[in-house]
């Protein structure tokens, strides 16, 4: 959040620093408009040009060697697909119609591309003339060749898992996407205007009428063009084999989709703090591991221990989903103790209330279950799950109960409010299809086997319309393995319980969740592992192939940063060390995480601090003592993590923009991350364009 600093030197250096910056970008913006004022316009003359263009290149292609080339090969490709479809190939089909169709997509996005260089104006003038020199250079091409294999789908050459065969496949082809886009995009980057001083063409360009920065932007846009057309087809490409070859049904089932999960908040109970050993709530327990990702639950019958997901706000679309049913996903961590039962998995109840049937924290006394706070309506739930069982809702003591007089006991007033419970639950049931009927005031159904439903039979629709009226419903005994993605089907009435009505307060005075979903281990010396994205409910499937395409947004940010942080450097540098920069920050990017250590002095000590400990021959962990040298040595630390922090601000955070790990485990990408994705790139590449306009302004190129 905004923080507002009303000391008096904060202000002044802020005042200060935005008239410097004024005055730094004026010159820039005042040019920046001029350039687009010569280069932007809307009119018909850059499409009569690019009609023109389109005609001399379309003449140039007229030569009766190439039109035999190239009728030849289509022909041939067309032969090819008649051949698959002939012999009843339809994977191999399905792969020779999407490449034929990633094909007509780059042609037609190429023309695009021509088009927008045919505009009036410098910018594209030069965006074109870069755009062609690399398309005649080798070093795309070569690269291509060389790592054009590992696009091919990882089951093809390495044995897997059968569930990890999608996952693997798309981080590989993830990460060789990267590098087939980002290297040489960047490499002929910074060659570009470093080579044009070399050879000296620079000298006829700025002899011209045109702005200097004119130079940076056309080179930007031409590189920036070329790449995105690499980078369609390759994922084209990718997604064309991804798509129609054989992967295991665990694969399929896990990974190739793209989930709409909406998640709650994690948090771990036990019995009340008063009642424990340590006198605090349970935090989850930690097994020791390095990374304290997970905590974990002990299992056992008499376990009060808890995982706890809470849910502030239940999504309407929830409540009439197809077949009245909501997955509930999870992947959790089993840690075994003891051998116990191997490939059987462990024992879990998963037990989900609205905020319309809270539940509490049981005392030492009450034992391991969790209590409902009001005592009343949990033992009428127990009532309706039995006259479910029996399809007997109200009988003849029910009906004599609400045609009776004011209850004077509290025996009567307990069978008034049941019976008024069930008259309430027949309703629901009729508006859930399930035949009700009613006689002399006896209401009856079919028995209905609500301890273990299925969705789709009329078991389920009772068990819909109880959890509309209780708002509770519990699953007892699932069996949950280790690190696989697994799930159950949760009655959508749970979900018009949680909406309706406003939550009140616990005993701590905190508004109440809409829906929690609490989470139980049962087997005996076993630890069931759980952090906050390991369960959710699943509001939609997407598909894959859209979520890949999806992911490539990310990478085509990272293209357009270090490809404008190439061009930036190599107006002042020359191109292996505009390169090697670009490289440099890049690399950096990826560990912004330990950069932000080193800043803020965060899990580990300075410079001067872990140098003195390793000269000591100390563990990291050691108490350091006061001393004269040590605050020497602190007080460098604290001059190296300024200097870290100015540096930091310079460095994007790369792991920002990949999104090869949604896709490879099945999540959709929300739009509004490459929103922000797209919103930063923007922003970082500003400052290195007001750089780049000054440095080729003062460079002296001049004949």
């Amino acid at each position: 959040m905004p923080v507002w600093h009303g000391q008096a030197q904060a202000i002044a250096l802020m005042i200060g620093g935005l008239f410097s910056l004024l005055g730094l970008c004026e010159p820039f913006v005042r040019d920046l408009y001029k350039i687009l004022r010569r280069n932007v316009s809307f009119n018909s003359s850059g499409a009569k040009r690019f009609g023109h263009a389109l005609g001399t290149y379309t003449t140039g292609l007229m030569s009766r060697r190439l039109l035999i080339a190239v009728g030849g090969a289509v022909a041939a490709y067309l032969a090819v697909g008649a051949v698959l479809f002939a012999i009843g190939a339809p994977q191999l089909t399905a792969i020779w119609a999407w490449l034929l169709a990633v094909g007509a997509g780059v042609a037609l996005a190429a023309l695009a591309v021509l088009m927008l260089f045919e505009a009036e104006g410098p910018v594209w003038a030069i965006a074109k003339l870069s755009f062609k020199e690399v398309i005649r250079k080798r070093v795309l091409w070569v690269f291509l060749i060389i790592l054009l294999p590992a696009l091919f789908p990882w089951q093809w050459f390495f044995p897997s898992k059968p569930s990890d065969e999608l996952r693997n496949t798309t981080g590989t082809i993830t990460f060789v996407l990267s590098i087939l886009c980002l290297v040489p995009g960047v490499l002929l980057a910074a060659l570009g205007i470093p080579d044009d001083i070399k050879s000296l063409n620079i000298f006829t360009i700025v002899s011209k009428p045109v702005e200097r920065f004119e130079i940076v932007l056309g080179r930007f846009i031409g590189y920036v063009s070329l790449m995105t057309l690499v980078l369609l087809g390759l994922t084209g490409i990718s997604v064309a084999l991804i798509a129609n070859t054989s992967v295991s049904p665990q694969a399929r089932a896990e990974t190739y989709k793209a989930r709409v999960p909406h998640r709650g908040k994690l948090e771990f109970k036990s019995m009340l703090a008063q009642d424990r050993q340590e006198k605090k709530d349970f935090e989850g327990t930690n097994v020791g591991r390095e990374f304290d990702y997970r905590r974990y639950i002990a299992g056992h019958p008499d376990s009060p221990q808890r995982g706890i997901w809470k849910f502030a706000t239940v999504p309407t679309d929830l409540e009439r989903p197809e077949g009245d049913r909501v997955p509930l996903e999870f992947t959790f961590d089993v840690y075994r103790m003891t051998k116990g039962e191997q490939d059987a998995g462990v024992l879990t109840n998963f037990t989900i209330a609205t905020h319309n049937a809270p539940q509490r924290q049981p005392s030492k006394q009450e034992g391991a279950e969790w209590r409902w706070v009001d005592a009343d309506q949990g033992a009428d739930y127990a009532a309706a799950v039995q006259r479910l069982l029996t399809g007997a809702l109200i009988d003849a003591r029910l009906a004599a109960r609400l045609k009776g007089g004011e209850p004077k006991t509290d025996q009567e007033r307990a069978e008034l409010r049941l019976a008024q419970r069930m008259k309430s639950l027949a309703e629901k049931l009729k508006a859930n299809g399930v035949k009700v009927t009613e006689a002399d005031g006896l209401v009856t159904t079919e028995p209905a086997n609500v301890s273990d439903p299925r969705p789709g039979t009329p078991a389920w629709k009772a068990v819909s319309a109880l959890a509309e009226e209780f708002g509770f419903f519990e699953l007892r005994g699932k069996r949950v393995l280790d690190y696989t993605v697994m799930g159950i089907e949760v009655p959508a009435g749970l979900f018009r319980s949680a909406n309706q009505g406003t939550p009140g307060k616990d005993e701590r005075g905190q508004t109440l969740p809409r829906l929690a979903i609490y989470v139980k281990c049962e087997s005996p010396g076993q630890l069931l592992g759980m952090a906050e994205p390991d369960l959710y409910l699943l509001r939609n499937e997407l598909r894959y192939e859209v979520n890949f395409f999806k992911s490539m947004i990310g990478l085509w940010c990272r293209l357009c940063m270090f490809i404008g942080v190439a061009v930036a450097a190599s107006t002042y540098l020359s191109g292996i060390l505009a390169f090697l920069l670009s490289a440099g920050i890049y690399i950096i990017g990826l560990f912004t995480d330990h950069l932000t250590d080193l800043a803020t002095g965060r899990n580990i000590g300075g410079p001067f601090q872990s140098l003195s400990q390793i000269v000591k021959a100390e563990q990291s962990t050691a108490q350091v003592t006061d001393s004269a040298g040590t605050r020497a040595l602190m007080f460098g630390d604290k001059i190296a993590a300024w200097f870290f922090r100015r540096f930091q601000n310079l460095i994007p955070d790369v792991e920002s923009f990949s999104w090869g790990h949604f896709v490879a485990e099945g999540f959709n990408i929300n739009a509004e991350y490459l929103v922000v994705n797209l919103v930063v790139t923007a922003g970082y590449l500003l400052p290195w364009a007001v750089l780049a306009y000054y440095l080729m302004r003062n460079r002296e190129v001049a004949a």
